[in-house]
């Protein structure tokens, strides 16, 4: 089992309700400017730290990956894109180690203006700070990992997703966070 060897190594993991630490946030690079998220931004992005456009009660979906231009990671972005509404895409972070100009270029490339996908927020994380607070880097391999986080807990937790099968993982723990 991942989590027993995790525990035997040492290792302290993130589990689903515990407290979701908000200030490794604001460390995350802006992908248009490329300037750190900061105080005031990690505000206006985590819903329970006083977000104006979302209720404290709201919650947020992280997609990471620590992977460097990782196909899995761009392929689940787009599967993401087509597959999940507007709202749902607006509550979407994806936080990889991309400089910010190559997610720019991502992008532009992949995603018309009017695909829905600008909804979502992709965030760098060139040092690994935000993953290696969240656990999401993985004990034997780099994967992508995925978090409901809601009112400062993670919600839902899912490790070493497919590509293929992250949108249903999404909706998966949004209606079993909402039941």
């Amino acid at each position: 089992n991942e989590n027993a060897d995790a525990v035997f190594k040492g290792i302290n993991r993130l589990y689903e309700g515990d407290p979701a630490p908000s200030s490794p946030f604001t460390e995350l690079l802006n992908i248009d400017n490329g300037e750190p998220l900061g105080q005031g931004g990690m505000k206006r992005l985590v819903p329970w730290e006083g977000s104006k456009s979302a209720s404290s009660s709201d919650y947020m979906i992280v997609v990471t990956d620590p992977r460097p231009k990782s196909v899995e990671l761009r392929t689940a972005m787009k599967r993401l894109a087509g597959a999940l509404s507007a709202d749902l895409l607006a509550k979407c972070v994806v936080i990889n180690t991309d400089t910010p100009a190559e997610n720019r270029r991502f992008m532009k490339k992949n995603f018309s203006e009017d695909s829905g996908a600008d909804k979502m927020t992709v965030l760098t994380d060139e040092k690994m700070d935000w993953m290696r607070e969240y656990t999401a880097l993985g004990e034997k391999r780099y994967s992508i990992s995925m978090f409901i986080l809601k009112e400062g807990r993670c919600e839902k937790i899912a490790r070493e997703v497919e590509a293929e099968i992250m949108t249903e993982t999404v909706k998966n723990a949004i209606r079993a966070m909402i039941r």
